[in-house]
């Protein structure tokens, strides 16, 4: 990586001022009103001078826009080896949900963080919130793989705890069901 001097463009403050902050805008040469929902807005590309294709960070119409209303979501492509163009793998949506595609080849999601796996969370969710990181917790995953769900004030263990399972044994699958039915919970 290389410190901002080395760029080849450099923005350095906006239209009110030089010294306020740095914006660069991508502007589609229409109206609100000649664009439809999935209309490309623009778009960041990454590649080489051969016009390898590398990664690409797009805009569009996320909805039908109009005035004062610009609903908009970001997707996020890369190229896979072997391949010559990028393919989306991850989208936000107008609303801030995130979607993603695949993050490694057996992994579909993957979080990590740099606290030791006896504090903190990992992964959380929250209903009824007004902006990022705001809401109720309903769903968390600790970093100690503990996975829990909090209707109300209470906290439950909804995860599977193999130190907790007793007689562990294999089937073949034919006897599958004869196996479930002879379960018996621990408590």
């Amino acid at each position: 990586n290389f410190p901002p001097g080395y760029s080849k463009i450099q923005v350095q403050g906006n239209a009110a001022g030089a010294s306020g902050s740095a914006q660069l805008s991508l502007v589609r040469g229409v109206n609100s009103a000649s664009l439809t929902n999935g209309a490309a807005l623009g778009s960041l590309s990454f590649g080489d001078q051969q016009a390898g294709y590398y990664a690409e960070i797009s805009g569009w119409a996320d909805s039908t826009p109009g005035v004062g209303n610009y609903p908009g979501r970001l997707t996020f492509s890369t190229t896979r080896d072997g391949n010559t163009a990028p393919v989306e793998h991850m989208r936000m949506t107008n609303r801030g949900n995130i979607g993603l595609h695949s993050v490694t080849n057996s992994t579909t999601f993957y979080v990590s963080n740099d606290q030791p796996s006896t504090t903190g969370t990992l992964i959380a969710a929250a209903h009824s919130g007004t902006a990022v990181l705001t809401g109720t917790t309903c769903f968390r995953v600790a970093n100690n793989g503990d996975v829990q769900n909090a209707p109300g004030n209470q906290i439950t263990v909804i995860g599977s705890e193999r130190r907790i399972k007793q007689n562990i044994a294999s089937f073949v699958p034919a006897e599958a069901w004869s196996v479930v039915k002879n379960v018996t919970p621990r408590t």
